[in-house]
């Protein structure tokens, strides 16, 4: 991590140079997308010799993305098309959509989501005084 920050550093003091304050949005950019390498890089590493894959749970499903796909288009489409007849009917596409999207994610992710459940279950009657 040293070397990232030092890396982060010189590239920060070239870029500002070279851009002006653009420069150092870059070398930022620059320094998360090295740090999310080699952060893969590492877990992969890591879990090589296991049964577990830890990185196969990032990629969506392909019901998620479709719905992402779908909730583009068509936030897209009324935004070209009904925003500037009604405001509100334009957000309740997206609301619609939004909570369609949520629902599709939901249904992926039951097991996640009951882990959280527990978890805030738990939480909530430690904390609880009687």
């Amino acid at each position: 991590m040293v070397i990232f920050s030092i890396s982060f550093l010189i590239i920060s003091y070239l870029f500002t140079y070279i851009f002006g304050p653009v420069g150092f949005i870059l070398a930022n950019c620059i320094n998360m997308t090295a740090r999310i390498i080699h952060s893969l890089r590492f877990i992969s590493k890591q879990y090589k010799d296991t049964k577990y894959r830890p990185l196969d749970g990032l990629i969506p499903g392909k019901k998620f993305f479709f719905a992402l796909l779908i909730s583009g288009i068509a936030t897209r489409l009324s935004e070209m098309y009904l925003l500037q007849k009604s405001l509100i009917i334009h957000i309740g596409v997206g609301a619609v959509f939004f909570f369609i999207t949520i629902s599709i994610w939901a249904l992926d992710n039951v097991v996640i989501l009951r882990l959280a459940l527990d978890k805030f279950k738990e939480r909530r009657s430690s904390l609880k005084v009687d």
